[in-house]
């Protein structure tokens, strides 16, 4: 087994950028009305996931709008953080019932299974790629799995999600649970997508006790570079359940649109109608799975260092 050498003692110490005095941002139309949440109303009987959204204290990730952006309606960015929250809790609902939600899964390629990782997929409606990813135990603690997931090096981002990111920066640091993220990815390579220009997002990421969320924002702290489609990071997150004091559970849910030329409406026709999409969907699920098979090692072996 390959182990990634990892402190988690140093995990928070990691340097970020200081808090900037004027940051704007905002969620993504899409971010603020993602899937995942829509997904999880209609799957509970349209249960109010976010009923209780207002309530936002400091143990939640939240803070004052007042103190987080500077732009004119202080309540748009309220809603921004009550969107988050709202996506918080789909994410601890679907980490719940991962195993009874009827996607498409990943079970039939080998060497992910037989290390607990499952993987379900699909093409939202309007053609972005859901995909949801599970570990049913990592033989470390759960307080242990959220700093490393929270570590915002880059050495430590790539090296776990190699496959998928090509770089990941930290671009501020709005309190300790919040931060605005610079993601790369690798440049695609499935189908329709080879050859194409590489994506970026800017994200903004939410640290709470047992879930990180980041969902895709415009801002003038991020711009779009020339060269790269900037995508569209709707959903990005992770649930980490402790199953004892040294193990746990951990869900990741993506759902991500790829922009550009592919929100063609023609484009995304063709693509439904010859199964590429699911195709492209598929090979998201499979590149999470490579991840989380690392992540999995790189964890259970700071769990073994630490006994």
């Amino acid at each position: 087994m390959n182990r990634i050498n990892y402190s988690t003692n140093k995990a928070m110490l990691a340097h970020v950028p200081k808090e900037m005095p004027k940051h704007d941002w905002q969620l993504s139309k899409n971010t603020r009305q993602n899937s995942l949440v829509l997904f999880m109303k209609d799957y509970q009987g349209n249960e109010q996931v976010g009923e209780d959204a207002p309530q936002i204290d400091a143990d939640q990730g939240g803070t004052k709008p007042s103190a987080l952006v500077r732009r004119p309606s202080v309540m748009k960015a309220t809603q921004d953080i009550t969107h988050l929250l709202d996506t918080k809790r789909a994410l601890l609902k679907m980490g719940e019932t991962f195993h009874d939600i009827n996607l498409p899964t990943l079970e039939a390629f080998h060497g992910f299974t037989q290390a607990g990782i499952h993987s379900k997929y699909t093409i939202t409606d309007d053609g972005a790629m859901f995909v949801i990813n599970r570990i049913d135990k990592v033989r470390c603690s759960a307080e242990t799995a959220m700093e490393l997931l929270w570590d915002p090096r880059e050495e430590t981002v790539v090296k776990i999600w190699k496959q998928v990111i090509g770089s990941c920066e930290v671009i501020g640091e709005l309190t300790p649970r919040q931060r605005i993220l610079h993601i790369k990815f690798v440049k695609p390579s499935f189908g329709l997508a080879g050859g194409t220009s590489a994506r970026d997002v800017a994200v903004i990421a939410n640290r709470y006790p047992t879930a990180i969320v980041m969902g895709s924002i415009t801002t003038s702290m991020v711009p779009e570079e020339e060269d790269i489609v900037r995508g569209e990071a709707r959903v990005l997150g992770f649930v980490v359940v402790p199953l004892s004091e040294e193990s746990c559970s951990i869900t990741l849910a993506t759902e991500f649109s790829l922009g550009g030329a592919f929100d063609s409406g023609c484009l995304k026709c063709f693509m439904k109608m010859s199964g590429i999409d699911m195709s492209a969907a598929q090979q998201v699920a499979v590149g999470n799975s490579k991840a989380l098979k690392r992540l999995l090692a790189a964890l259970e072996s700071v769990g073994g260092a630490a006994k």
